[in-house]
Order: structure tokens, then sequence, then C-alpha cells
């Protein structure tokens, strides 16, 4: 065979293997099948959390955990989370700053969001309102998507189902969870969250409750009692339970929570 016509032979086969690797290439032309291939990686969903059985001890307080830490390890243990509050509230609370963020991760404390810049939760808009305020102050702060951000509704607070329903709105629209904590036993909150739930069932899936009841009195972390809050009737995800107030050594409370949710604390 002359040695012309193997070159044109393999110049025209080197020209074939080079459109048939430009159409594979192509995805936008019709009757190109594409082999399967591995999809990008995705962060882990950021839903709602559900009980893992098992629980860790830490506390909260309206003081800043800088003043109280030192006195709380000696007390009573070693808190894996320590719940504050996002906002100073006058004659109530002083809120988290950057600067406790740090001190508490600096000493691997986990940081359990507290909003309370209300003081009744009737009124769907109200509700709203405050979720957003949270979630702004959130975002300020820098505290990352998926972490649960608790609305404080204390048991002498009125609380209506629309209140409920505004602040579930406004975290569900955004990048965290909603937390709230509650009195089920004492004041209007059981009503009204039972209420909430029949109006959007889609609430008691994914709302984190924290019970403040019963109140068995504050104790070290090795004498915490087994996990045992009091719970709405309704369809509901309680995951913390604040079993002690007003420690006399430290002006701590303490809590217990499901292993599930400090997962999604920061």
């Amino acid at each position: 065979m002359p040695k012309s016509t193997i070159s044109q032979s393999s110049v025209f086969l080197l020209a074939l293997a080079v459109l048939a690797s430009f159409l594979m290439a192509r995805t936008d032309l019709p009757g190109i099948k594409q082999p399967a291939s591995e999809p990008n990686p995705q962060p882990p969903a950021q839903g709602p959390v559900q009980s893992q059985g098992q629980y860790a001890w830490g506390v909260d307080s309206a003081s800043p955990s800088t003043t109280l830490h030192a006195c709380v390890t000696q007390s009573y243990g070693t808190p894996k989370y320590w719940g504050r509050y996002l906002k100073d509230v006058a004659s109530v609370s002083k809120g988290l700053t950057k600067g406790e963020v740090a001190y508490l991760h600096d000493k691997n404390i986990k940081i359990l969001p507290i909003y309370n810049n209300f003081s009744a939760a009737t009124g769907y808009d109200n509700g709203k309102k405050a979720g957003q305020d949270a979630v702004n102050t959130a975002k300020a702060l820098g505290i990352p998507s998926g972490v649960y951000l608790f609305a404080d509704i204390e048991a002498s607070y009125a609380a209506d189902a629309g209140w409920i329903r505004g602040w579930y709105d406004a975290l569900h629209a955004s990048k965290y969870l909603p937390g709230i904590y509650e009195n089920p036993v004492t004041g209007p909150f059981a009503n009204a969250y039972n209420s909430a739930v029949q109006q959007n069932p889609a609430i008691g899936k994914a709302t984190a409750l924290w019970s403040a009841q019963p109140s068995i009195g504050v104790t070290r972390a090795d004498k915490a009692p087994k996990f045992g809050p009091a719970k709405p009737a309704s369809a509901n995800n309680t995951l913390a339970w604040q079993y002690g107030i007003q420690g006399a050594a430290c002006n701590i409370d303490t809590n217990l929570i499901d292993t599930g949710l400090l997962s999604r604390l920061w």
C-alpha cells in the first residue's frame, strides 16, 4: 500500500477521533447521552433533628459567661454548652458579644442562642417581626446556618398561636431553625402551641422545644437527673430541659439537652 495512502488514512482516523471527543463533550446537542458521573458533594441537610436518646449537661445565664465560667466549673462542672441571650434587654440580660463567643469557643463550649427582646408572645405579625430580628442579630454575630435560635416565652407572658406561627415562619424562611423555650405546665403556652400545631402541623415537627418543667433544682453535672421534661399535648420535639434555676453558688440555670440538638448549636 502506498505510503501516501497510509498517511491520509491516519489523518482521517485522527480527525474522526477528535470529532467524536468534541461531540461527547457537548451536553447541549440532541441525541448525545453522557455517561453517569458523580454529583458534586453537597453539604448535609439542615432540617430539624430528632432525638438521639443521649443527653448533655450545660448551663444558661443572663450575665456573660466570662464572669461566671470559673465559678461554674468549680461549683457545678464543665458545661458542654452555654445558653446566652442575643440581645441586651434592660434589667433582664446582657447580650452575647463576639468577644464572649471567642471566649466560649476557645474552651470548646457550644453556644445555645436565646432571643428575648419581647415581653408578650401574641399576634402573627409580632412573632414574625421577632423572628426576623433574631435572624438579623444572629447573622451579625456570625452564627452559621443550621443552628437553632430559641425564643424565650416565659410562663408570665401572654401567648397565642399567631405569634408562634409567625416565629416559625420567619425562622423557616431563614438559614436558621426554630426553637422555643417554654413552660408547658404554667401559663398560656401549652394551649397556644397546641392551636399553632393544629393550624400548621409542620411546627410540631420542626420546632425544638426547651421545657422549663419540672423544675427540680440546680445540680452538679455528675448529679443531673434522668431526662424527663414536661411536654405539650400536641406533637412536639422536646429536646431540652431546664431542670434547675438560679444556682446558689453562681447565678446560672442547669439543663439537659439531647445530643441531636447539641450538634445544631453554635
